[in-house]
């Protein structure tokens, strides 16, 4: 996890953290498990100290996540989970998070494509999400995004990619948008557009799911006291 603390908003998003204390994300499609279940996973981790949930408004055919994610999204959008539903499960939860922070994933194509980026950045802005990380965002509205975020004062997340010079560009917005980067793995270089194609076809030869040993059964809380020793 890496943060570019280059804003106030941003350097709230991270002020629960003691200084030179690494933090621990931990990841989850809304509404897998249901959401009738999420307060009771917002409690456990907010009781954990969890820094920080990447909450993933579900959407489908991710190449850029493996069969686990994919195939825990398709559950969620059989049961009708949108954008909708997971603010309004966030907001039930709101006064209830005393360390958590949540940050909120979203598909530029199957959740905000259809709402101007002004808008849809002043919804989510007035939602109970603490961070806005969109997803297969194209290039050319890059800039709108950060212009938006900026304006409403909301933290946005990218990403650091295998083949990223040291230098990254998006990490400086044009605008100075608050920008934390968390990952170096993701798939392809937003710096190069070329790139992003190529590393599309790559992903998408790896979309075919694989089988092997199944893990053995560990609780949530076992795997968090692990990251925490």
């Amino acid at each position: 996890m890496i943060n570019r603390l280059g804003s106030a908003a941003a350097r709230g998003f991270f002020s629960r953290r003691r200084a030179g204390e690494p933090g621990l994300a931990v990841f989850l499609n809304a509404g897998d498990p249901p959401l009738g279940a999420f307060r009771d996973i917002v409690q456990m981790l907010d009781e954990l100290r969890v820094d920080c949930l990447e909450l993933a408004v579900p959407f489908p055919d991710s190449c850029t996540d493996g069969p686990v994610i994919r195939r825990s999204a398709t559950r969620a959008l059989r049961t009708g989970v949108d954008l909708a539903a997971v603010l309004g499960a966030l907001e039930a939860v709101r006064a209830e998070r005393t360390h958590l922070r949540v940050a909120l994933l979203l598909d530029w194509s199957h959740t905000i494509k259809p709402v101007p980026m002004p808008e849809a950045v002043a919804r989510l802005a007035a939602s109970a999400t603490d961070a806005l990380l969109v997803h297969g965002l194209p290039p050319r509205l890059r800039s709108g995004y950060y212009r938006a975020a900026r304006e409403h004062g909301v933290p946005i997340i990218t990403t650091c990619y295998p083949r990223s010079s040291v230098a990254v560009r998006p990490l400086r917005p044009p605008t100075p948008a608050p920008t934390s980067t968390w990952s170096r793995t993701t798939a392809a270089a937003d710096a190069d557009p070329r790139r992003d194609s190529a590393s599309s076809r790559r992903s998408s030869a790896r979309c075919a799911p694989k089988r092997g040993p199944r893990s053995p059964s560990v609780s949530a809380s076992e795997i968090i006291a692990t990251f925490r020793r």
